[in-house]
């Protein structure tokens, strides 16, 4: 998976830190975010998916161009995940 900044550390405490932000969100909303998802028995990063996401200007872009494939390439999942 490509990382977004150039030191591990980094993108460890920027990870921390969007994952806590989550935790807090999902709180607020009576739903707790107790673990991220898996695919495949693998732990989704939640960090990157965002990022990825984003970076093609959304969920409805990424939708619209059809880009889950590349996002998938990305995190390193398997293409058969999306469906």
């Amino acid at each position: 998976m490509e990382k977004l900044h150039k030191e591990p550390g980094d993108y460890t405490k920027d990870s921390s830190s969007f994952t806590l932000e989550l935790q807090k969100f999902h709180e607020s909303r009576g739903s707790p975010f107790r673990h991220a998802p898996r695919i495949n028995g693998r732990e989704v990063d939640l960090f990157a998916l965002y990022n990825s996401v984003t970076a093609i200007g959304g969920w409805q872009k990424v939708n619209d161009l059809l880009k889950w494939d590349y996002i998938l390439d990305k995190l390193n999942f398997p293409k058969a995940c999306a469906n």
